[in-house]
This record gives C-alpha cells, structure tokens and sequence, in this order.
C-alpha cells in the first residue's frame, strides 16, 4: 500500500519557487509581447514551446524526476532551494506540473496575442500574485528589504533595524531575501552571538574628524576571536594560576560579547526586514517550526545552549563572556517620586492604583507588594 510521503523541505520554499517561476514567465511574457517579432521568430518559439511542453509531459508520465533541475534549476537556486531537493518526486512534480500550465499559457499568448496578464491571471492567483504589471517586478533584495522596514517602524526601533540590516548584509550580501533559508538564518544569528558589544563604535568620527574609516563587521569578529584565542592559550599555559585565578582573568579580560537577551531583540529586527520582503506568511508568530524562514525565540533558547558549551575549554573555562549593561543605582529623586507616587499617598481606584487620588476621594491601601520596595531599597 502506497503512503503519502512528507514533503522534504518547508511549504513556503516550494510555494516561493512557483511563484517565481510564474512572476518570471509572465514578465518575459509582456516583454515579448510589447516588442515586434518577426513571424520567423515568432514560429520558432511557438515550436520551441510545444516541443519543450511535450518533454515535460513525458517526464510527468514516466517520472523524470531531474528535468525540473534542467527546466528551473536557476530558479530554484535564486529562491533558496537546495539542489538536493530540486530533483525529488515532492517538489519536481509540483514544478513540472506548474510548468506545464506555464507552456500552456505561454503558447495561448504567442499564438492568439492574448494579453499576458488577462491569459495568465488564474496562474498569477493561484501563487498569490496580482494579474498587475507592478505584482511582476523582481524579489525584494535585502538592502530594499532594509529600507522598507525602516521607513514603516518608528524611529527608535529603526536605528536597530538599521543595525541588524548592517550586519546582515555584510553576512549575506545584497541577495534577494527569499534565498535566505533557515539554516543561514540561524546560521546569522550565531555570527550576532558571537559579536563585540561595543562592535561598529571604533570607527573615529568625531566633530574634528568626519570621515574616520569604514568598519567590516565580519573582521571586528574575527579580530576580536583571535584575540580572545591568544589570550586563552596564555592563560592556560600559566600553570601558576589555580583554576579560579584562571576564571577570573578570563571574565575579566575576554572581549564582551553581545548578551543573549539583547540576540532575541536583534532577532526580531531581522524577523521586520524578512517581512518587509516576504510578507507575514513567511515570518508570522503563529506558524509552525518548519514553516519559518527567521527562528523563534524558543528555537534560538533551545541552540544557545549548544553554542555555550562550544564556548568553553575542555576543562570549563570560559571562551566567551557577555556584559550585561550596567544599571544605575537609584538616586533620590527616583526615591523621592516613588514615595510621592499614588501607591504611597493615596489612589482614587482600589484596581488602578496607578491613578492620582482626588479631593473627594483618597484610598490609602496597605499591603505587602508596595512595602517590600521599602525594604530592597
């Protein structure tokens, strides 16, 4: 008895390469349809088409498998898909099957001069397209990706896209956003990981000197490692040292590196730039681990606990520290404006006791919770 088989890659890969394939089809479409070709032309390509399409249903029928690396292999590398999933039976019928709806649409429209948007509507739908001449315009690139975000979050949040938009694209490079998987995400997440805390600041500018230099976040790591790996290899060749004198050296003089926390706010800066360009369907809180292009914030937990044993002599020592950011302590004007507050002298509402008190009504409740900040400070 047969079984349905599990698809090898996410729904959004594969849905991501049709319509690629289908945006792309129709806008060589339009652009041969606004250009005069001579009849010449014309026929050769109509016979082009019919003989490719009759290839194709062969291979639907005897299971060809690897004509839909041959026929969209590029398309497929420019939406992300590895080639070990090109050829399987998973994918390739899908593609095969799209492709014949393609030829099909194709032949109507150099045959008939059918308007490639009217004649192509049904396929433009159905991969969730619109039959507009705008719908047709190549992937979003990452810089694009960047610019978007930018523009549609507030300022604060769009200097940390900014920020994550650099690191990103000295990473990655200036790629469409859909051929970023989700291995290469993760994969970026661990570079942010592994970055100084106080990367991108030494770049010299200051108001005597405008231009300073240009920094690669990739060599600020990689400086910053070898830096890290000297200054181990010193200290354990120290044999004078105990093991807590070793410790305390190192998380004294290792290069702070990004903490954890501050990974998952950069993680979901990355997360707006990949919606800018891929939509909420690819990036929304409610999809399924296999679904997502960027990794949750349990998915990233669940890693860094492999990514700090790595950061660790064989003996336990550290190899990589974090740096929380340093909190100041209260002053008395904090404590004066809490003492002050509705908490301490009185509320108008026993369930908003945030809300100042009038002169008609003053409830002063008295219970643990507001106490105890007496007793910390």
């Amino acid at each position: 008895m047969l079984t349905l088989e599990k698809a090898p890659i996410s729904e959004h890969r594969t849905q991501a390469l049709l319509r690629e394939m289908v945006r792309s089809a129709v806008a060589e479409m339009l652009t041969r349809h606004e250009h005069p070709l001579t009849e010449r032309e014309s026929a050769d390509f109509l016979s082009a088409t019919r003989a490719t399409r009759d290839r194709v249903g062969r291979a639907q029928r005897s299971g060809d498998w690897s004509l839909a690396t041959t026929l969209a292999g590029a398309t497929a590398e420019a939406t992300g898909l590895a080639s070990d999933n090109q050829s399987d039976p998973i994918v390739a019928r899908q593609v095969l099957a799209m492709l014949r709806r393609v030829l099909d649409v194709s032949l109507k429209v150099e045959a008939d001069f059918e308007d490639p948007l009217y004649a192509g509507r049904e396929l433009l739908t159905d991969v969730g397209l619109a039959p507009q001449r705008s719908a047709l315009q190549p992937p979003m690139t990452l810089t694009k990706a960047i610019e978007t975000a930018c523009v549609e979050a507030p300022p604060d949040v769009e200097k940390k896209i900014f920020a994550v938009g650099k690191l990103a694209l000295a990473f990655f490079g200036d790629v469409p956003v859909s051929t970023i998987t989700f291995d290469k995400a993760f994969e970026f997440i661990h570079f942010m990981w592994m970055m100084p805390k106080n990367w991108g600041r030494a770049h010299g500018r200051n108001r005597f000197n405008k231009v300073g230099v240009d920094l690669d976040p990739i060599s600020e790591q990689r400086a910053a490692n070898e830096a890290d790996a000297t200054l181990v290899a010193e200290i354990l060749a120290d044999e004078s040292l105990s093991r807590p004198d070793r410790r305390q050296l190192l998380v004294e003089q290792l290069t702070p590196r990004l903490t954890d926390g501050y990974v998952l706010v950069q993680r979901d800066m990355l997360n707006r730039i990949f919606r800018a360009a891929l939509g909420s369907a690819a990036t929304g809180r409610d999809l399924d681990d296999v679904d997502r292009v960027v990794p949750s914030h349990k998915q990233i937990r669940s890693r860094m606990h492999a990514w700090r044993k790595t950061a660790q002599t064989p003996c336990g020592l550290p190899t990589r520290i974090s740096q929380p950011k340093q909190r100041r302590m209260w002053s008395m004007e904090h404590a004066r404006g809490l003492l002050l507050s509705p908490i301490y002298r009185g509320t108008a509402s026993k369930a908003q006791r945030w809300r100042k008190a009038t002169s008609s009504k003053r409830i002063v409740q008295r219970d643990l919770p507001p106490e105890m900040s007496l007793v910390v400070m």
